[in-house]
């Protein structure tokens, strides 16, 4: 997908299912990307579309915006959105 978009000069860290041993909903693959990164979880923005995955980001402590319903407001995302059409 990442080379379909073209976007793959765009993005220097990827984390995979097989990098980490708990996937989501636990915090492993954001706190994996964010020691790849260099970065504070703090200053960590999250773009997720799942119950799991918001779950995993604000375990990870970083700052999470939902993409589709407000229903992910309620595990923890701190903004939504309905896609990526607005942004």
């Amino acid at each position: 997908m990442i080379k379909l978009l073209k976007v793959d000069g765009c993005i220097s860290v990827i984390v995979k299912r097989d990098d980490v041993t708990n996937g989501k909903p636990y915090p492993d693959p954001y706190l994996l990307a964010i020691k790849r990164l260099n970065i504070p979880a703090n200053h960590t923005i999250v773009f997720e579309d799942s119950s799991s995955g918001v779950k995993s980001a604000i375990a990870a402590g970083t700052y999470c915006v939902g993409i589709g319903g407000e229903n992910l407001l309620s595990v923890g995302a701190q903004f939504t959105i309905t896609d990526f059409s607005t942004v």
